[in-house]
């Protein structure tokens, strides 16, 4: 599908709906925008998607915008498995929760190359909350290497997740290759204890740039359209072990490198 030069390439309302083996690219804005609850997307390719640059209209409206699959809404019962990203300008999977809580979400088997995953929701009320959530047996390679990471502060990250409440979210068993925030960034405060406020990281391995970092703490002014994500705990054995102290990143091996061209020849 190549289309929607600044819209969305597939834009599917309320109702449970199935995206089975299709190739979404080249939109100027998401590839596919969904709401509701029960929504599967299995086997399918994303690539090249959002961040257009040209105004078609003549009304400023370039693009900001550019997640490869991304919910709104409740989200609920969301089962995302083996497919590939590439590409994205912001994030390759996102849910955004408006009210209530999010539940029953399962990521698995995926690719993710070039950008990263985010959990957010709207309402940052007590009553409004992401539960029960497993992503785990995906790979993250070269994140934060799209033609977005400049403009696009989700792209940044392996997890990013804003100043919202969790519980029993789970990142494990995943493989995070030159991510600057391999384990999760925030946006606000974080307090970090036992468990992390409900996020629990294990067995999860990462490969990461010796200047990098494991936590990024990130702002984004939407009415301005920017964002950056920066340093807050850098990946040093220091910090590694204060994490895995904290109960934080448990069973996950951690890696570096000096050279990125190291890393990037992997993947010619």
């Amino acid at each position: 599908i190549r289309l929607a030069r600044y819209g969305h390439a597939i834009r599917a309302g309320e109702g449970k709906k199935t995206f089975d083996n299709l190739a979404i690219k080249y939109c100027g804005r998401h590839g596919i925008d969904f709401s509701g609850d029960f929504v599967t997307v299995q086997y399918c390719e994303f690539a090249f998607i959002g961040g257009n640059l040209i105004d078609y209209s003549g009304n400023g409206n370039t693009g900001r915008m550019g997640n490869a699959l991304e919910g709104w809404g409740s989200c609920s019962n969301s089962y995302v498995h083996h497919n590939h990203f590439k590409q994205i300008w912001d994030t390759c999977l996102t849910i955004q929760g408006d009210s209530g809580i999010m539940t029953n979400i399962l990521w698995e088997y995926n690719v993710f190359e070039s950008g990263g995953t985010e959990l957010w929701n709207a309402n940052q009320s007590e009553d409004s909350y992401t539960v029960n959530a497993l992503i785990h047996n995906n790979y993250y390679l070269l994140v934060r290497s799209s033609f977005g990471r400049t403009g696009a502060p989700a792209a940044e990250n392996g997890l990013k997740q804003n100043n919202c409440r969790t519980e029993n979210v789970i990142f494990e068993d995943n493989l995070i290759i030159a991510g600057p925030g391999g384990g999760w960034s925030t946006e606000g405060r974080l307090s970090l204890g036992p468990k992390s406020e409900g996020k629990i990281f294990r067995n999860n391995t990462y490969i990461m740039s010796a200047d990098g970092s494991i936590i990024t703490r990130c702002r984004k002014n939407i009415a301005m359209r920017t964002g950056n994500c920066k340093t807050w705990i850098p990946f040093t054995e220091q910090y590694v072990q204060y994490l895995v102290n904290l109960g934080i990143h448990t069973g996950s091996e951690f890696y570096y490198y000096e050279d990125y061209d190291d890393i990037n020849n992997m993947f010619p």
